[in-house]
């Protein structure tokens, strides 16, 4: 039997994938909006980038099971968008 994975990936307009996005974007955006209130400098990534950059190639990695998905590969993620945006951790 054929996995449900690709097929829910490529059904444009996915109740399933919408959800899951949802439910990564609320874990994400009060972290972001509170340093935007507090003002930090520089200015946090927006949700966006941080969906873009760090939790889209994840999710990619684990659904098709690359070898290498690990503390380490996250690390690397986050430290290039920290890099790149000139923030610190």
């Amino acid at each position: 039997m054929p996995s449900a994975v690709p097929e829910m990936v490529l059904s444009p307009g996915s109740d399933g994938l919408r959800e899951c996005r949802c439910r990564v974007s609320e874990r994400f955006r009060p972290v972001l909006d509170t340093a935007r209130e507090r003002g930090d400098a520089p200015s946090p990534p927006s949700l966006e980038q941080v969906l873009d950059r760090i939790v889209a190639p994840i999710s990619f990695r684990v659904v098709l099971s690359i070898p290498g998905t690990d503390d380490a590969y996250v690390r690397e993620l986050v430290a290039g968008v920290v890099e790149e945006e000139g923030l610190s951790v």
